[in-house]
């Protein structure tokens, strides 16, 4: 059997070896800390105070360090252990910070005076506390607050470290409340308001008529509470700033008045002062804007905004007229420099010569007219359909605008005659009263369908049916339109019906028809665009207003179209790329090329046709809205000579030939009544 060794005892010799050798590597490993650490602190302790430690502080002996990141940043701020990375001459050392909070809070106790029942917290009887963390404040010893006396009151304070101190506070409990706090203006308190509650009986001593709430400030109060005499007090305060408004002051040269003359009113509980935030500049002439702080006994202050005008002229004031200043209206021996219309009112700085000189002048342009308004005797309506009262006014003059209401909206669901009567305001508040019989009756009239004509399509295109439809109705204005086009087949050329039906609110319906007609496109998409990009693009340049576009395409059709008395008047896209790829067409074709390019720059567009026998035969040509209305567009240059139809209203035209821009002008919307001008806006 095999034995197994026992090991050796350790001798007194082996356990003092032992001993040696842990000693010699603990040694060692000081040695080698205390190198590494031989120029930084490993370790550092540090009260918690209002600031943290420099990076130098955990340097051995003076010197320059600085903290990795260039800043302690929060780490000081609460109690514990954190490491900290120090930079010293160009190596980095890991640091111990320890944050400790050794200091008690501190604090001063408080006297007060309260009424019986009223209770206070721990923290109301203590002021100046003083500590880095948060403190924990609660009563050691609390009054008894139901119970009138003097009390000494302790307070432990308790931060998050756990120290912790005692302060004493003095508490007196009176069997009246010691001070009753008022807003300036308020009705005097009653005697409830001074007993804790409503089984205490007490009556005043002082009396109440002397007392005001009138001015902010503290007043005695004598009291006898169940036979025992109490002073307590009466404070006022006001809390509310002034409201006041500015207004214009004129002074000559040399004059000076105070700030409260800039003030038109004033309204506050107590006084109020009055003061210059700056003072005006009394030496110069004109206008200039004031500003008075208004400062009330309660402190409150509010800024006022007023002006100022200096001039050896007294103000004038005039009439609104809507019409321009006369020089003869502001005095003799004033000459007037600038220009202004009465048509606005309020305070105006004009400049004006004086006796040779120039001088500022102040201008009050006032409306004292009431609105020059007429009606009709006797005016219709219809039946639950409101009209503002603006659509029975016949005329209306005013020189600063006017609204108009009803002073009592009209029954309109009532049939027959009913009295009527119309408010108009204008822009200083002068009303003008009218009166008219105002008749209502069934609405029986139905709308009417514009602009319906025949149309032209194309197989496979969607049609815009409703592009250039309206409705309008004697009631309901402007009204939707809806239009049945079930009988037309998209995908086949031929001649189709179109119904167009309108209904106003009443029930009336009208309907209107037309037919259109559809053909095969005899040129592609692609070459169609093709060839108006190219001419878009050689005539057009993106700086170009509207208006301007407008001018470029008519001066294109009207010098590089060629007459020829031949177009296919069913296919106007096919007339619009021969007249730009041949140069050649008729009436038609310079029409649609005008459209091409026009709607291609944005424009509205609608195409005209003239209707005639055969010494007046068909003629087309375009209405165009270039941002200002429809106009007449004619780029032929077969027309009347000296007669250029770019932009005309109907009556230039039809003046200038009757015959040749003959159309209905039922079916077209109607152009503006002033002449098209390019550069206007």
């Amino acid at each position: 059997m095999e034995q197994t060794q026992q090991p050796r005892p350790l001798t007194v010799r082996d356990r003092l070896l032992l001993l040696g050798e842990g000693l010699t590597f603990l040694a060692v490993l000081a040695g080698l800390f205390l190198l590494f650490y031989k120029d930084v602190r490993p370790y550092l302790s540090w009260e918690l105070c209002g600031y943290g430690p420099e990076a130098s502080e955990f340097l051995w002996q003076e010197g320059e360090a600085a903290f990795a990141g260039g800043t302690l940043g929060e780490d000081w701020t609460r109690p514990g252990l954190r490491l900290v990375l120090v930079e010293h001459e160009g190596s980095r050392r890991l640091s111990l910070l320890s944050v400790k909070d050794t200091t008690s809070p501190r604090a001063e106790g408080r006297t007060l005076t309260i009424g019986i029942d009223e209770e206070l917290t721990a923290d109301q009887c203590i002021e100046g506390l003083e500590d880095e963390q948060l403190v924990g404040v609660s009563f050691e010893t609390a009054p008894v607050f139901h119970k009138e006396g003097t009390y000494e009151a302790r307070i432990r304070l308790e931060d998050l470290s756990g120290n912790s101190a005692g302060v004493t506070a003095c508490i007196h409990i009176l069997a009246v409340q010691p001070q009753i706090t008022v807003e300036a203006g308020a009705p005097l308190p009653g005697i409830e308001a001074f007993l804790p509650n409503d089984t205490v009986q007490g009556r005043f001593l002082t009396d109440m008529d002397t007392l005001s709430t009138a001015h902010a400030g503290v007043q005695p109060v004598e009291l006898e509470v169940e036979g025992e005499k109490y002073t307590s007090y009466l404070y006022v305060q006001d809390t509310d700033a002034p409201r006041a408004r500015g207004k214009l002051v004129y002074v000559r040269p040399g004059e000076t008045v105070g700030a409260e003359a800039f003030i038109d009113t004033c309204t506050d509980e107590t006084d109020v002062s009055f003061s210059f935030a700056a003072e005006p500049d009394w030496s110069k002439s004109g206008y200039q804007k004031v500003t008075v702080l208004a400062r009330d006994e309660g402190q409150n202050e509010t800024e006022v905004f007023a002006e100022l005008f200096i001039s050896p002229l007294a103000p004038v004031e005039t009439e609104a007229t809507g019409e321009p200043l006369e020089a003869g209206a502001l005095g003799e021996g004033i000459e007037l420099i600038d220009r202004l219309t009465l048509d606005r009112l309020g305070a105006y700085v004009l400049n004006v010569r004086y006796e040779g000189e120039p001088c500022p002048l102040l201008l009050s342009v006032v409306d004292t007219r009431s609105p020059e308004i007429a009606v009709p005797e006797q005016a219709e309506g219809y039946l639950n359909f409101p009209r503002p009262a603006e659509s029975f006014i016949v005329s209306g003059r005013d020189a600063t605008g006017y609204t108009c209401a009803f002073e009592r909206e009209p029954d309109w669901s009532l049939a027959g005659p009913q009295q009527a009567v119309i408010l108009c305001t204008d822009g200083a508040g002068n009303v003008t009263r009218s009166a008219f019989t105002l008749s209502l009756r069934t609405d029986d009239q139905p709308p009417r369908i514009l602009y319906v004509r025949d149309l032209n399509g194309y197989v496979g295109e969607a049609v815009r049916y409703l592009a250039e439809i309206r409705a309008e109705d004697n009631c309901d204005g402007e009204i939707p339109v809806s239009v049945d086009v079930s009988a037309v087949d998209i995908y086949r050329a031929g001649t189709y019906p179109v119904v167009y039906t309108a209904r106003d609110e009443a029930g009336n319906v009208t309907q209107a028809r037309c037919r259109i007609t559809l053909v095969e496109a005899r040129v592609s998409e692609a070459e169609f665009e093709a060839a108006l990009n190219a001419c878009y693009d050689a005539i057009i340049t993106p700086d170009m207003s509207l208006k301007e576009k407008g001018w470029a395409i008519f001066q294109y059709a009207n010098q590089n179209i060629r007459y020829k008395a031949s177009s296919d008047k069913k296919d106007w896209k096919y007339e619009a790329w021969r007249g730009i790829t041949t140069g050649r067409g008729d009436c038609f074709t310079f029409c649609s090329v005008a459209r091409a390019l026009l709607e291609k720059a944005g424009a509205q567009v609608r195409v005209v046709t003239r209707f005639g026998g055969k010494k007046n035969p068909r003629h087309w040509w375009l209405l165009v809205d270039l941002g200002t209305g429809y106009y007449h567009f004619d780029a032929i240059n077969v027309g009347p000579k000296g007669f250029e139809c770019f932009m005309r209203t109907t009556n230039e035209v039809l003046k200038r030939s009757r015959n040749f821009w003959s159309f209905d002008q039922s079916l077209y919307p109607a152009t503006p009544e002033t002449p098209f001008s390019i550069s206007s806006s």
